[in-house]
């Protein structure tokens, strides 16, 4: 829903009183053909980069909450449980 509120948005401020697409199907076609894949190179290189934010989100969730601190630290003994079988 969100995405249809932005293409009307961006419609209604900037290109409709240009008359450049001609009418707001023509707009919102053309932004999503071009947005989803950006939005989607975007997401997965911040996701690649070594302190992009789902990293900095998940040192911060292991911090700060006690549930999540547990079950980090439960995988982290496995993780080593599994490397010293394979050694």
């Amino acid at each position: 829903m969100w995405l249809f509120n932005i293409v009307i948005i961006w419609y209604q401020l900037f290109f409709n009183q240009f008359q450049i697409f001609g009418n707001i199907i023509n707009f919102g076609l053309l932004f999503i053909v071009f947005y989803t894949p950006l939005a989607i190179l975007t997401g997965r290189w911040d996701f690649k980069k070594d302190k992009g934010n789902f990293q900095t989100e998940q040192l911060l969730i292991k911090e700060k909450s006690p549930i999540w601190h547990e079950v980090f630290s439960r995988l982290d003994r496995i993780e080593q449980k599994i490397e010293v079988r394979k050694e």
